[in-house]
């Protein structure tokens, strides 16, 4: 009688847990669903036409794959609306690659740029790629190898040549010293956030006159097939700090010592980060301070350290987004007087074209910089 009671308890047990494990998986098989639906709402959503996080596969054969990559006719359908131009790619490294998204009678493809892409992760025939589409411009790719297994190499492949943009041009002077370089080449290899109000100047000014760069810079121009001239911009040598690691603490202190700053001339106030202190040495001013204090033209600006050193800069004015920012000369600037990230600057117009740059550091103490060679 007890052994059967047992019996009945037992199969009562396993019963009430075949529809425990039941219902968890009617709740899971929900989320599931729910997710997807959010997924297909959100996330491969549409930019404009064009459609975020799909996916194309090629299989790379040598020579043809090698100087341009055709995409697929059919992929071409999400990429309508997306100028042919400057575009990135980013391998598995986290590094990405300018290249550029041209167009032929028969559809799209990478141009310029696409074979630095293949040379610096060794891809070799037989390998397979795939390439997903993260909108702005901006491609992920992922290497295979002929096992069809995720090269191991590609993860520390990095751009060995430091190409930051490539620009085509219909003037048939070789020579030109003027080359129109569209900055938004400047930010393909940055981690800083591109939707950040500041960043446009770096995604849309265009600079006319090369002596407007910063010697971060090395220009090359060579000709075609087609007779276009080919401008290259590669970077210089980078600065890496050797400061001590600096806390939470030490840069809410600075930041907040210099708002107390107080002047009867206009000030603005700007936290330095990598691309003003140790690589392209481009100084954007915040737009409101532009648009209601400096020039509405390119041209030279003269900035005072607080030793009452003058350093000049070329100042770069962009009338599309009322923005301006410090090009050539402002690395040297920011060297001389050692600058390092997370520093914040209060810039100080006290007369036309004249501003004083008084700099709070997070950490006080000076420690020399480290010049890398980009070759």
């Amino acid at each position: 009688m007890a052994g059967r009671k047992e019996q009945g308890n037992r199969r009562s047990g396993q019963q009430e847990s075949k529809a425990s494990r039941a219902a968890m998986a009617g709740r899971d098989n929900t989320k599931r669903k729910g997710d997807g639906r959010r997924r297909r709402e959100q996330g491969v959503g549409k930019e404009g036409g064009k459609k975020v996080g799909q996916q194309f596969c090629r299989l790379f054969l040598a020579p043809e794959s090698g100087e341009r990559l055709r995409i697929p006719p059919a992929f071409c359908q999400y990429l309508q609306n997306i100028p042919t131009g400057l575009i990135s790619l980013k391998g598995q490294s986290g590094n990405t690659w300018p290249a550029k998204l041209s167009s032929d009678t028969e559809g799209l493809f990478f141009g310029h740029g696409w074979k630095e892409f293949v040379m610096d992760h060794s891809i070799e025939s037989g390998h397979i790629l795939t390439f997903s589409y993260d909108g702005h411009s901006r491609f992920s790719v992922v290497v295979f190898d002929g096992l069809c297994i995720e090269k191991s190499s590609a993860f520390d492949a990095k751009p060995s040549n430091n190409l930051v943009c490539i620009i085509e041009t219909d003037e048939e002077d070789n020579d030109i010293s003027a080359a129109s370089v569209d900055y938004k080449s400047l930010s393909l290899n940055s981690t800083e956030d591109s939707d950040s109000p500041n960043h446009v100047l770096e995604e849309s000014v265009t600079l006319k006159d090369s002596s407007m760069f910063s010697p971060m810079f090395r220009i090359s121009k060579e000709v075609d097939e087609s007779g276009k001239t080919v401008v290259k911009v590669q970077r210089g040598p980078e600065a890496m700090s050797q400061r001590l690691p600096v806390s939470e603490d030490q840069k809410n202190y600075a930041l907040q010592k210099a708002k107390k700053y107080k002047s009867k001339y206009p000030t603005t106030l700007e936290i330095m980060k990598d691309t003003n202190a140790y690589k392209t040495f481009f100084m954007i001013i915040p737009s409101d301070f532009v648009r209601d204090y400096l020039p509405h033209t390119d041209k030279k600006l003269t900035l005072w350290d607080e030793q009452g050193k003058a350093w000049e800069v070329s100042y770069v004015y962009c009338s599309k987004r009322s923005s301006g920012g410090f090009s050539k000369g402002w690395g040297a600037f920011s060297r001389g007087n050692h600058l390092e990230k997370f520093d914040v600057c209060v810039f100080e117009l006290f007369s036309e074209d004249n501003i004083k740059v008084h700099v709070y550091r997070a950490n006080p103490g000076l420690t020399p910089y480290i010049l890398q060679s980009n070759n």
